[in-house]
């Protein structure tokens, strides 16, 4: 349905086993199938909590929840690399230039700093989900024909549609604007335990420290300017080079003398049959070696109506932003093919303001290389090069942060990263939440208490309703429709609510 409107249908609570501490009819969610969305309308839904699987999209009831599941993203221009991020860079690249396949994991890093455990963006995929997919995937309903409403919505151009065209990632950074420099990382200063060492290990804390060979040298220098009665400013301590960013650890490796090449495909979700089903195929096999599951569980028809299917249009433009993007906003799969060969794919939505993740899966065989890290750190380079040509798209979203499941916590270490107040819908440093969230695992995040979002307060007349075919205000269809009760009243406050009042009064509910 071509349409500058978002159309959604509103679904009944969901009530599920938790796949985090495996309770039965412990995880508590909402909601409602998206027939088409815009990017503007899903940007505004995961800054209040939302999250889609394929065309379903979902929104978790944090105080009834056995796992509240928090909305995080990462400030990607800002962006500090850990340690064990910046070794898995190296190894990366190491395997590029040398081919040495047998490169370990080195110390400091860990499986759980990786993505591959569990995604972003896949949280809650359950039977519900593929059930409600079943019933929805093959509903049509009927297209806009008028528009009944005193104001008829804004006057966004109508979406174009997105070439198949593959962009890489140098594609898109050679067309970004000139002279245009990321902001460059702030050194981490991270202080080492005061610990005494035990006896026969460690230097003798009864002795004084040696001092560096660097520092002797300095000493020395000084020490002879001052014999000839030079200043001693004249040889002062010389600046530390600028720690290298992500681009400088990416771009090491890229020599011509590789024994490996990597390439990554930006691909529209819909892109050629033959390229979904060969990542049907990698998507199959991480599944059932990574994640146990039966043939049966992660079919074509899995596949396609949870990674491939979406409710977001290709858009060219978006309203009120006149940056444009080569590839354009909406749904894509980054393709990363090692000598040609497909060994991961991302699949990202790109929003107006970040690269949303969805789902990340790889070929087992490359577990050595930890590509759950490596796609989110090329993830987030993707952000950092899109930002030259849209200010605003700043942002690497990663789904949820469940701090009650410890292998989910690996999120926090993408630093500085930021949770969701699940009430105010503000945006708070996650070592803040996290102290929070070591005494209760629901917390509101806003510290004023008398902190509200105006956007939930909504006027139930003037949310937006698509009934036979034409949109209209919840107050005309009342008019319309004879029957209605004050339980329509509350399902449609209930949904205002959730969606926001601005999506209430953009997006046209159908009944």
């Amino acid at each position: 349905m071509e349409s500058k409107y978002s159309v959604v249908e509103f679904l009944q609570d969901n009530t599920s086993s938790c796949g985090y501490c495996k309770s039965s009819h412990s995880s508590h969610s909402t909601g409602m199938w998206a027939y088409t969305m815009t990017v503007e309308d899903y940007q505004d839904l995961i800054d209040r909590g939302w999250r889609r699987s394929g065309q379903y999209c979902y929104k978790p009831i944090q105080k009834l929840t056995c796992c509240p599941l928090y909305t995080i993203r990462c400030e990607s221009l800002n962006l500090k690399l850990s340690k064990s991020q910046k070794k898995n860079l190296k190894r990366v690249g190491k395997f590029l230039v040398e081919g040495n396949s047998s490169t370990k994991k080195q110390e400091g890093e860990s499986d759980s700093d990786s993505a591959s455990e569990f995604e972003p963006g896949c949280e809650i995929f359950d039977k519900h989900i593929s059930n409600v997919m079943d019933q929805k995937s093959n509903k049509k309903i009927g297209g806009l024909m008028e528009v009944d409403l005193s104001a008829s919505g804004d006057s966004a151009s109508k979406p174009k549609e997105v070439s198949a065209h593959v962009e890489t990632i140098e594609d898109i950074t050679e067309k970004a604007v000139k002279n245009v420099p990321c902001p460059s990382s702030a050194e981490c200063s991270e202080k080492d335990s005061p610990n005494t060492p035990k006896p026969g290990v460690g230097r003798d804390v009864s002795k004084p420290q040696c001092k560096k060979a660097k520092l002797l040298r300095l000493e020395k220098k000084q020490k002879k300017l001052l014999e000839k009665g030079l200043p001693v400013a004249s040889v002062s301590k010389k600046e530390q080079p600028s720690e290298k960013t992500l681009e400088d650890l990416i771009s090491e490796y890229s020599v011509e003398s590789a024994v490996n090449k990597l390439e990554i495909h930006l691909l529209p979700s819909y892109s050629k049959e033959e390229l979904i089903k060969e990542s049907w195929h990698l998507f199959r096999k991480y599944q059932m070696i990574i994640h146990n599951e039966s043939e049966d569980e992660c079919n074509y028809s899995t596949y396609h109506s949870f990674l491939v299917e979406t409710p977001l249009k290709p858009q060219q433009k978006i309203r009120g932003n006149p940056s444009q993007l080569p590839m354009g906003y909406g749904s894509f799969h980054q393709h990363y093919r090692l000598n040609g060969k497909l060994i991961a794919v991302g699949v990202i939505d790109i929003l107006p303001k970040c690269v949303s993740s969805v789902y990340f899966f790889y070929d087992p065989d490359y577990s050595f290389l930890s590509l759950g890290t490596y796609g989110s750190l090329r993830e987030m380079e993707l952000v950092r090069s899109l930002n030259k040509q849209s200010p605003e798209l700043c942002y690497y979203y990663m789904g949820y942060y469940i701090h009650s499941c410890p292998k989910m916590r690996y999120k926090s270490r993408y630093n500085p990263s930021k949770l969701l107040c699940p009430e105010v819908y503000t945006w708070h440093p996650i070592a803040d939440c996290q102290s929070k969230l070591n005494n209760e695992k629901y917390a509101r995040f806003n510290e004023d208490p008398n902190a509200i979002c105006e956007n939930s307060i909504i006027t139930l007349n003037e949310v937006l309703i698509l009934h036979n075919s034409v949109a209209m205000s919840y107050g005309t269809y009342k008019l319309r429709v004879i029957g209605l009760s004050e339980s329509d009243d509350d399902e449609v406050r209930k949904y205002g609510e959730l969606v926001g009042r601005e999506c209430a009064e953009r997006m046209l509910l159908y009944r």
